[in-house]
């Protein structure tokens, strides 16, 4: 009897105590109970941890070392140089005050800090270990300066604008400063979290609400038009999800999805979609993974981690995100960035800009650095070495040398006349028309006939100067012609 007595007062206090909790509406998440959507999510965090684990140990893909060299990275250096880094890099330029805000990222390659400008403005600085192919590039300081411009160049209504970028070879690290936006990612969003808490803890999804559809196809709208933006301009990124979306809100609570971080694919970062990217689906490309990947976590509230659609919670999934993601991997024909733009899903999306976006300044180098950059990021999400042909320098050595010969024929034109001696060959049977070969002789034999014209018309000079002496004598009202 005692036993039941302890135990049933021990079920009362802990009921008790769950009801204050929810009445209360505390915001220690820790309360709350978990939903199935949180079991769901748990499953798959445990499935891409053994996933991250066995990717870093199997190095037979290039994406594999670039994993492996960010790793190696991270394990030479401490929390306190990287902290040390920090205030020697801020030491030499506008920014102070750096802090560091711990892993408010899954990446193990990145590091975030709070910086403030000479206006204390604050920003956002990272400092990202960049791949080995990168880091090749980046020994070239043309090359590295190219890289500036074309980070610094992205301009859009539907991309973040970075602030300053700079490399620091000394160990390796690119710094990306760019201004804080309060509100968070698109992941932060749907979870419900602020977006400079840890990463293990923002990420528990105990809130979860479905996105309205119209919702869910503005910020899909929003995300097409920034990886147009960027494709167009040359600028490969295969590295987009749910984190690397950020969401501004303004005074008219009307929102705006922009991407950030589209540094990753410059600067060797491995996607994290690679493992899906390499999966059986194949017809489906690279640039669409990550994408269908955000639409998969608005609406299902947890990350994508394989092509397997049937296991959607079918009573909260909506169902046009549903079609639409199975019209992505199901197409026959690959579905393109520029397709998904125009599916019905989006095609009735209204986006209003009061700005256009800014073209990438294009010079010989910028183009160069971008292909090779390109060629890298291809070969790492198809496992298959892809190189360009420099197309470019061929033309214009080709255009260089149309215009040398151009310029050597220019002088052979006036041999030009020379050239009826090839109708002279042409007809060598009348050698008559042989020596009619000076056609343009004979316009000098039609000259004797201009040459009587002449004649006449020095007659009738003459024949003038005659009538203007008889004038002259008639009326004197003609001193003009008196003058000659």
């Amino acid at each position: 009897m005692i036993f039941l007595w302890i135990l049933g007062t021990i079920v009362i206090f802990a009921a008790i105590t769950l009801s204050v909790a929810l009445c209360t509406g505390s915001d220690d998440e820790s309360l709350l109970p978990l939903t199935r959507h949180d079991e769901l999510a748990r499953e798959r965090n445990i499935k891409q941890k053994k996933n991250q684990e066995r990717n870093v140990t199997i190095a037979s893909s290039p994406a594999s070392s670039v994993v492996k060299n960010s790793i190696a990275q991270r394990n030479q250096i401490s929390k306190e140089d990287i902290i040390n880094l920090a205030r020697q890099y801020t030491n030499h330029t506008k920014f102070t005050n750096p802090v560091y805000l711990g892993e408010i990222g899954t990446r193990r390659d990145k590091f975030y800090f709070t910086v403030q400008d000479e206006k204390r403005v604050p920003h956002l600085m990272t400092l990202i270990s960049v791949g080995e192919q990168s880091l090749e590039i980046l020994k070239s300081d043309k090359k590295k300066a190219a890289i500036q411009s074309i980070i610094n160049g992205v301009k859009n209504p539907f991309a973040t604008i970075t602030n300053h970028n700079e490399f620091k070879k000394e160990k390796g690290f690119y710094v990306v400063i760019r201004q804080i936006n309060d509100i968070g990612s698109l992941r932060d969003l749907i979870h419900k979290t602020r977006p400079f808490k840890p990463a293990t803890e923002k990420n528990v999804l105990r809130r979860f609400e479905a996105t309205a559809v119209d919702k869910i196809a503005l910020y899909g709208k929003q995300i097409l038009e920034g990886l147009l933006y960027l494709k167009g301009q040359g600028i490969p990124f295969y590295n987009v999800h749910a984190g690397n979306v950020l969401i501004y809100i303004n005074s008219s609570n009307s929102h705006t999805a922009r991407i950030t971080d589209y540094e990753s694919d410059i600067l060797d970062q491995t996607p994290k979609f690679l493992g899906v990217m390499k999966g059986d689906a194949s017809k489906v490309l690279p640039e669409v993974v990550g994408f269908a990947g955000i639409l998969y976590e608005i609406a299902a509230g947890y990350e994508m981690d394989s092509y397997e659609l049937d296991d959607l919670p079918r009573e909260d999934f909506a169902k046009e995100v549903r079609q639409l993601l199975r019209s992505i991997f199901k197409a026959e024909t690959p579905m393109t960035l520029e397709a998904l733009a125009d599916h019905p899903f989006f095609r009735n999306v209204q986006l209003y800009s009061d700005w256009d976006g800014e073209k990438i300044t294009k010079t010989d180098e910028v183009d160069r650095v971008l292909q090779t950059i390109s060629d890298n990021a291809r070969s790492k999400v198809t496992g298959t070495k892809v190189t360009t042909a420099r197309k470019k320098p061929v033309a214009k050595t080709e255009s260089k040398s149309s215009t040398i010969t151009s310029a050597t024929t220019a002088p052979a034109a006036p041999a030009a006349p020379a050239a009826p001696p090839a109708p002279k060959v042409a007809a060598p049977p009348p050698p008559p028309p042989s020596s009619s070969g000076p056609p343009p002789p004979p316009p000098p034999q039609v000259s004797s006939p201009s040459g009587e014209r002449k004649n006449l018309l020095s007659s009738i000079e003459s024949f003038k100067a005659g009538n203007l002496k008889k004038t002259k004598t008639v009326d004197k009202s003609g001193p003009k012609l008196g003058m000659k």
